[in-house]
């Protein structure tokens, strides 16, 4: 059969060649015209295949919730919690124990912050807050969009070391930090005060006691504490001399000021 075709083939071309333009044409109509019916006929092939699944039920299309959890390996259904009603009537959502631990426990590296009087841009804070906190395993930083900030750590060490700070500034932004639990409020309420650790510098000799040093700190708001180093100096005269650090509790508005001038005076005044 094979060799007929080929003869058939060969014969037709040559054919070809003495024929009119008028009836090559007409050929090439006819074969373009049993083309287009072979494919209308292969499309209500292919719709009546179709229409016949639905039938069966036996259509196998996806659904977008099937082609998440194929896709990502995600289980994305839900399952129905009551809820409760009190003697008021109003109806309740009921967060057991349960569900808080689940909850809790892929967030227990997390630290939440927010800056003072400042809106700082997830780019610009990433620029930062990595260089600065790299160091201390932050992995990632999330804006929750008011204005708050969630940080995931690799490591407790490292977050309980930025947590310890309380204050951070950032690009000379202060930024307030603490850790997250489920009793902490996510809603931005600025704070009237602002717990910040200072340093002074330059510091003269006669100022390391803790008389001198309350009274420098005492300019910028109330004073709290010193730090341990800061402490061994003013009371033994031993270990660090090239600052002193101290806890301060500031007023958010005013800040902090670059230096602190001192005036000497007699007992006389």
């Amino acid at each position: 059969m094979n060799g007929d075709r080929s003869n058939e083939v060969t014969t037709k071309e040559g054919e070809d060649q003495n024929q009119k333009p008028s009836e090559l044409g007409a050929e090439t109509e006819n074969q373009k015209e049993a083309m287009q019916i072979s494919t209308v006929s292969e499309n209500v092939d292919i719709a009546k295949t179709n229409v016949d699944n639905d039938k069966n039920g036996t259509d196998n299309r996806k659904t977008y919730a099937s082609m998440v959890i194929n896709d990502y390996g995600l289980d994305n259904k839900l399952c129905q919690i009551p809820t409760r009603i009190n003697e008021d009537g109003s109806e309740f959502v009921i967060f057991d124990d349960e569900i808080v631990s689940e909850g809790c426990k892929k967030w227990e590296l997390t630290a939440c912050g927010y800056f003072v009087g400042y809106k700082m841009y997830i780019m610009e804070l990433n620029y930062h807050l990595f260089r600065m906190w790299g160091k201390f395993g932050l992995k990632s930083i999330m804006d929750i969009g008011n204005g708050r900030f969630v940080f995931k750590f690799s490591n407790e060490q490292g977050l309980n070391t930025v947590i310890e700070n309380g204050v951070w500034i950032v690009n000379n932004k202060a930024m307030v930090v603490q850790k997250w639990d489920a009793s902490v409020d996510l809603n931005k309420v600025e704070p009237d005060v602002l717990p910040l650790w200072v340093k002074f510098v330059n510091l003269p000799l006669e100022a390391w006691t803790t008389k001198g040093l309350s009274s420098i700190a005492s300019r910028l708001g109330k004073q709290v504490m010193m730090d341990s180093m800061t402490t061994k100096m003013c009371s033994q005269r031993v270990g660090r001399l090239g600052y002193a650090r101290v806890l301060v509790e500031v007023d958010a508005k005013k800040g902090i000021p670059d230096h602190v001038d001192i005036m000497y005076c007699d007992k006389m005044g």
